[in-house]
Parts: C-alpha cells; structure tokens; sequence
C-alpha cells in the first residue's frame, strides 16, 4: 500500500526545504509549510501541533542524508516489477512531489488500484486515519479474501 508515496522525489522542492529548515529552523519552516502536509482550516490544531512535534524531533542532519537521498532518485522505471496487488492512495491537493507520478504508477503496477482523496494533503494518514484503514482493509477483503 502507496499512501502519498511516489518512485522518487527529484527535483528542487525538497532541497529547498532542507535549505530553509538549516536557515530558519526547523520548526519555522516546516510549520509555515504546514497546510502542504495537514488541511490547516480542517484540521485539530492539536493535530497539527503534534505533527510539527513529531518532524522536530529528526536529527537535521539525518533528515538532510534522507531528503537529501531522495531528491536526486526516480525509480519509476523500476515499478513496473512490483507483481503483488498494490493499493496507491493519491492526495488530491498534493504540493509535495511529482503529482502525475501516482497516475503512471497505477498503469504500470499490475492489478494495482488508485484512489484519489480529493483535496487531500501529503499527511493523509495523520488527519484521515479512519479513512485510510477502511480504504487499506477494504482493499485487502477485494484482494485477499477469507473463507
């Protein structure tokens, strides 16, 4: 199961962060860009106080090895040897990452299924968990069955 995850993250987007997380800090920075991760208007803002708790506690530097990983990697070429049945689950206001990227994957990921949450942002899963485990176990009862 795919949630909010592509093949890769090239680009300048991430650098740009770690960039501006060393600047600033990490707390500044990542909560100012908040609402690219959480629907900020939606959401319990002690939800969202958690999840910049949470980012903070990364080493920076760690995060900056991570990130930093990712943002020169695309394993697109690579997804088509995925052979399980695969559950891609796209944000649908996504301003992280390649947005055309959960499309292409669905067509090369055999029996693989895309939902989309529609205005749905990169953190799905810590703002919609209910939704996400009703989307994950429903699409294993359609994929593995019990007797």
């Amino acid at each position: 199961m795919l949630f909010s995850s592509t093949p890769g993250f090239k680009g300048e987007q991430g650098k740009r962060w770690l960039r501006e997380a060393r600047q600033r800090g990490m707390r500044a920075f990542f909560g100012e860009t908040i609402n690219e991760r959480i629907p900020v208007a939606e959401a319990d803002p002690r939800l969202i106080e958690w999840v910049l708790d949470e980012m903070c506690k990364n080493d920076l530097t760690f995060l900056e090895r991570f990130i930093g990983t990712w943002t020169d990697a695309d394993f697109t070429d690579e997804v088509h040897k995925i052979r399980c049945p695969t559950l891609i689950v796209e944000p649908g206001a996504h301003k992280i990452g390649t947005g055309s990227k959960f499309a292409e994957m669905e067509k090369l990921i055999p029996g693989s299924e895309r939902i989309v949450y529609e205005n749905g942002r990169h953190n799905l899963y810590d703002y919609l968990p209910e939704r996400c485990v009703a989307d994950a176990l429903a699409f294993l009862k359609r994929h593995f069955p019990q007797e």
